[in-house]
């Protein structure tokens, strides 16, 4: 605008005077001068207003894109930090479960331990016992029936008792059985010792050589055929055997 107006001014002025259109130039170039100096002025304005403006878009950005990443920082600490503690807890249950099993293999183990023990116990109970029975029923005297007795007391399965305990029995009858015939056995002895001590009492016997002979005889009948029976003398039986007389095996 400035040129333009110089440029009427001296168009006007020198080649085609023309006052009214170099009052324009004039005023033209006048116009030009302000505009440019105006211009001159709020360039820098403009410029910083520019640059501030720049920068606090990039201000701006900056901080959305430093908002952005520390949101995605945020969200990825807060990821990693579940996954952590997801990993934690399944490594916790983990051990626990571990933990359950071992104690129940060691329960389990504790329990195969303590049957087999009480079972190798009762073996051996059972096996005392039975030695106890057998051993009364090969040596079948009473001082054996007690010690049977208390071994099959600690018999806990009652069938394997009931057997013991009936053999037991069995046996107590048999020497039951016994001892009331060596009773009565004994009871027939003394009858008999009794009876002919009685008959030795009052039964007469002959003793030949005027009673002098070693044996005696409870018939004459019986005596030797070459017996002198003038000789022969009568005794009771007592009185012989107390002279040391025994009864002869030949009658």
């Amino acid at each position: 605008m400035f040129l333009g107006g110089c440029f009427g001014i001296w168009r006007f002025s020198k080649r085609k005077p023309n006052i009214r259109k170099r009052n324009i130039a004039i005023a033209v170039t006048i116009v030009g001068i302000l505009g440019t100096y105006a211009v001159g002025k709020l360039t820098p304005d403009v410029i910083k207003e520019q640059t501030e403006q720049s920068q606090v878009t990039k201000f701006t950005s900056n901080s959305s894109s430093t908002s952005s990443s520390s949101s995605q920082t945020s969200s990825s600490t807060a990821s990693s930090s579940k996954k952590e503690k997801e990993k934690q807890e399944k490594e916790r249950k983990e051990k626990e479960l571990k933990e359950a099993q071992k104690q129940k293999q060691e329960e389990e183990k504790k329990a195969r331990e303590e049957q087999a023990r009480k079972e190798a116990e009762t073996k051996k109970i059972v096996e005392e016992a039975n030695q106890a029975v057998q051993q009364l029923e090969n040596n079948q005297v009473a001082d054996n029936i007690s010690p049977a007795q208390v071994a099959v007391e600690r018999v806990a399965d009652p069938t394997t008792k009931s057997n013991l305990t009936d053999r037991i029995g069995r046996v107590q009858n048999a020497i039951n059985q016994r001892a009331e015939e060596a009773r009565l056995a004994e009871e027939a002895r003394q009858e008999t010792a009794r009876l002919a001590a009685e008959q030795q009492q009052t039964r007469t016997v002959y003793v030949a050589r005027n009673g002098t002979a070693d044996v005696y005889w409870y018939s004459m009948e019986n005596m030797p055929s070459n017996t002198r029976f003038d000789r022969v003398v009568s005794m009771t039986e007592a009185d012989a055997i107390a002279s040391g007389k025994r009864h002869t095996s030949k009658e």
